[in-house]
């Protein structure tokens, strides 16, 4: 299991650990060399490549750069990730799958809070699609439609799991979240298949 960055008593970092579930013991990555610290970013494994990408997160503000980790050299990678992903709308806290052909971000807040953690910023509901080797951006696909019966609505702090249905189908579940605003914040408890083809 590894764990990146976040928010502590110290303030926002940019360090990753790995925990050991065999020997129950945390291993020590170091942080990541010029990535600004953060907290809600998503931690995506690179299936095909062996990395793990951190990928946007609120440093301040919301995010649209990250970083890579090789798994095999136990290293960052010394470039970050800023054209490569310069036109993917900043975020933090949206929820991630990967996949063999493509890693997956879903929706998450794009406008801070003014209350902080105490309210309700703007969210997203667009379908982010990142190159699966890499990390790179490829597309991201809007809402198909405002009918909350058909399409999530907007929303970050969610929980999601990427797994295969009963017939072989890549797919994520999101479950809940927060979305609103500040004056009307909103918790959600519903949960969403996407299919990825």
């Amino acid at each position: 299991m590894f764990v990146f960055g976040g928010c502590s008593a110290k303030g926002r970092l940019a360090d990753l650990y790995e925990f050991d579930t065999t020997t129950g013991a945390w291993i020590d990555y170091g942080t990541a060399p010029n990535l600004r610290g953060r907290g809600g970013a998503n931690l995506i494994a690179l299936l095909p490549s062996k990395k793990l990408a951190v990928i946007a997160g609120f440093a301040g503000e919301e995010t649209n750069d990250g970083a890579i980790f090789d798994l095999e050299t136990k290293s960052w990678n010394s470039s970050l990730l800023v054209e490569e992903l310069k036109d993917m709308r900043p975020r933090s806290v949206c929820v991630n799958g990967a996949f063999s052909g493509s890693a997956i971000v879903f929706g998450g807040e794009v406008d801070p809070s003014a209350l902080g953690h105490e309210g309700a910023g703007g969210f997203a509901n667009d379908v982010v699609v990142l190159d699966a080797a890499t990390g790179h951006y490829v597309d991201t696909i809007p809402a198909a439609s405002d009918d909350t019966d058909s399409w999530p609505e907007t929303r970050g702090w969610s929980a999601a799991a990427a797994t295969t249905t009963v017939d072989g189908k890549d797919c994520m579940y999101i479950f809940g979240g927060l979305s609103g605003d500040d004056s009307n914040p909103k918790r959600l408890n519903d949960l969403w298949q996407l299919t990825i083809d």
